[in-house]
């Protein structure tokens, strides 16, 4: 390949300057190409690409000049890791199985707090999500004040009183646990944890370390990347700041610049986008006005249609905001006769969770399937009122509004008399394999490109609950900026 003048300023920099590198990447810029095949070829000593999932480690491996390792940041730490701690099993529900023994018991507990649980107070849902959250963001679980700030920022609902001083407790009890019991088993970012923060763990050191996506760097990641960089040894990141979309599920939103700071590193651009045609990309330049076309792209377009002449056809992608736009269309181009599935297995699982717990509360039986959606509009009630409890930020309204909207229309859209007709209807539309019309939420078409790419309910982009000048607004910009580059030639906006 001829590289850019980006691409060579980059190549260049391998060996004029001597400190971390950093690659500001816009969308479609082809970051993990330079690395592979522009950064990599040009250096001297030990070298691993340290890619975003095992998929990616594995196609890159073999494009990689011979000797560079290619691995996920979980690899990198999970031998070490295993050595340390002699440990065999890796179990995604540790902590919370660890959690349930520890409320079985609660050790050490007043006969108030005891009373409180015993009487349905809630301690194992913020104790599972804070100890995920404490680990990832090298959070001290000891200082009460920064663990208050974690749950506030990621909104978390926490306990008040004496259940809060007994949580700080259990926090520290559990973690403690946890860290012992690693010989016998790990959870994913026990991996991550346990790398970073023990000091007789020590991952392989390379000269050079290469960084794919690191804008979805946690501070646990980024400390074990850290830790695996041989005395004078460089890393060169490569990611978009403006693809950070996942700061609602516990992500370090502000990872690309914290890497700079953290790493000394001097930022690189990487501007052109050989992904999408020149309109897509000045209506791109809205939102990132340094993003460049690739020289001779093509015009493609730019257009609105209304949802009246909106008719999808095999091969296109359907992009949202929201899931229950997804759901209704799902059904009737279902109804059509056009193959068309939704994006996100595991949303369909979290359907098919709610589903049941809603099934299981006292007085559903008395309502029955045939009004069910009643029983959603309670289930949503009762949990708006938690949210208010908590002064939950609009976000977490509106993404609990669109679940019970798409628990609604599901239910409304089929014959569904029992909670295995529920399930195997929604199975039926929730799909990680490829359909002829692919549905999907903005955040699950991250990665993904397509010829022609529609986008409905444009209006949620930027989400109105969300405030300007706040992270969570930051977001919903960087969505409609992800929405807008999966397409390649046609953008189609329905309005």
């Amino acid at each position: 390949m001829k590289p850019s003048k980006y691409q060579e300023a980059i190549a260049n920099a391998i060996t004029t300057n001597t400190g971390n590198l950093q690659v500001g990447a816009v969308a479609g810029s082809g970051k993990s190409t330079t690395l592979a095949q522009v950064v990599a070829p040009r250096l001297s000593g030990t070298t691993c690409f340290l890619a975003f999932n095992k998929a990616i480690a594995t196609e890159l491996g073999n494009k990689l000049p011979k000797g560079t390792e290619a691995k996920t940041i979980h690899s990198l730490a999970y031998g070490p890791v295993r050595r340390r701690y002699k440990q065999t099993k890796v179990e995604g529900r540790k902590y919370a199985t660890i959690v349930g023994d520890f409320l079985e018991h609660l050790p050490g507990a007043s006969a108030s707090v005891v009373n409180l649980i015993d009487n349905g107070a809630d301690l194992r849902s913020p104790l599972v999500k804070m100890i995920d959250l404490v680990r990832n963001t090298l959070t001290n679980p000891e200082d009460d004040k920064a663990v208050i700030n974690l749950a506030n920022h990621y909104d978390v609902e926490m306990p008040t009183g004496s259940l809060l001083e007994y949580f700080f407790v259990a926090l520290n009890k559990i973690l403690a646990a946890g860290r012992a019991e690693s010989k016998f088993w790990l959870d994913f970012t026990d991996m991550l944890w346990l790398a970073a923060t023990d000091p007789t763990i020590q991952p392989k050191k390379y000269d050079w370390l290469l960084i794919d996506e690191c804008q979805d760097l946690s501070k646990a990641q980024l400390a074990v990347v850290s830790k695996a960089l041989k005395p004078g040894g460089r890393a060169v990141f490569a990611g978009d700041a403006r693809q950070a979309i996942n700061g609602f599920a516990g992500a370090d939103c502000d990872s690309f610049m914290n890497i700079h700071k953290e790493m000394d590193t001097t930022i690189l651009p990487l501007t052109i986008c050989y992904r999408c045609d020149a309109s897509i990309i000045r209506e791109a330049q809205k939102i990132v006005p340094e993003i460049e076309a690739r020289e001779g792209a093509a015009e493609g377009s730019v257009s609105s249609i209304s949802e009246e002449k909106f008719s999808p056809v095999e091969g296109d992608m359907v992009l949202c905001r929201t899931n229950a736009p997804l759901v209704s269309l799902c059904f009737r181009l279902i109804s059509e006769g056009k193959p068309a599935r939704i994006k996100g297995r595991d949303i369909g699982a979290g359907l098919i969770s709610t589903a049941k717990k809603i099934t299981k509360k006292r007085g559903f039986a008395a309502l029955g399937w045939e009004n069910f959606g009643e029983a959603v509009q309670q289930w949503l009630q009762a949990e708006r009122v938690k949210l208010e409890k908590r002064k939950a930020d609009e976000g977490r309204f509106q993404a609990l509004s669109d679940r019970a909207e798409c628990l609604t229309v599901i239910w409304s859209s089929s014959t569904i008399n029992t909670l295995r007709d529920f399930e195997k209807t929604v199975k039926g539309i929730f799909s990680d394999d490829r359909p002829g019309i692919q549905l999907s939420s903005v955040h699950r078409s991250k990665g993904l490109e397509n010829e022609r790419v529609y986008i409905i309910r444009p209006e949620l982009l930027p989400g109105p609950w969300a405030e300007e000048g706040t992270w969570q607004y930051e977001q919903e910009i960087n969505l409609k900026y992800v929405a807008i580059t999966r397409a390649k030639h046609e953008l189609v906006w329905v309005r």
